[in-house]
């Protein structure tokens, strides 16, 4: 079984991915995985050591169909940020949204922004969410990126599994292997 690091999403998050077939993967070759958010586009990166604690799979490369989808969905994508930024605006709400990401799948919808939201935020997203007939998901990217996906996240005490290490945090393991 072998191991890759692959980057996944919007914002590029890394992860460790598993591939129980025996035809290797390229670097920059792109896949459809299955990953703590759902099934999503991937871009391998490199090869990692057979020991590598994963957070995901591949599910096989991209083929052609794949292609016509993932354009579909990145013009979804756009008008799912295009319409969230204007009713931020419409309702005067100081919410940053970063990005959308929308799953390989078709059924989530995850806003990343840059702060806390409020339950204002919460009914935009839903709304929006039930317009592109998906599920709404919201993060907060900076809470993530300061505090990591739990406690002891990205210490030395507990290796990161983007990077390889063996072992994962508690927030980790909570949720699904999701380290920055």
């Amino acid at each position: 079984m072998a191991r890759y690091l692959a980057r996944v999403g919007c914002l590029g998050e890394l992860v460790a991915l598993r591939w129980t077939t025996a035809q290797p993967l390229g670097a920059g070759e792109r896949v459809i995985c299955r990953t703590r958010k759902g099934i999503e586009l991937a871009e391998v990166l490199v090869p990692l050591s057979p020991e590598t604690v994963t957070n995901g799979h591949v599910l096989r490369p991209m083929r052609q169909e794949d292609e016509l989808l993932a354009r579909r969905l990145t013009r979804h994508r756009v008008e799912a940020v295009r319409a969230c930024q204007s009713e931020l605006e419409t309702l005067g709400l100081d919410a940053v949204l970063l990005d959308v990401d929308l799953t390989f799948d078709g059924r989530t919808l995850h806003f990343y922004f840059l702060g806390p939201t409020d339950e204002a935020v919460d009914r935009v997203t839903s709304q929006l969410a039930r317009r592109f007939d998906a599920v709404a998901k919201v993060e907060q990217f900076a809470e993530r990126l300061a505090h990591g996906c739990g406690p002891g996240c990205g210490t030395a005490e507990s290796a990161r599994c983007s990077t390889g290490g063996s072992s994962r945090c508690a927030g980790c393991s909570r949720n699904g292997g999701g380290c920055l």
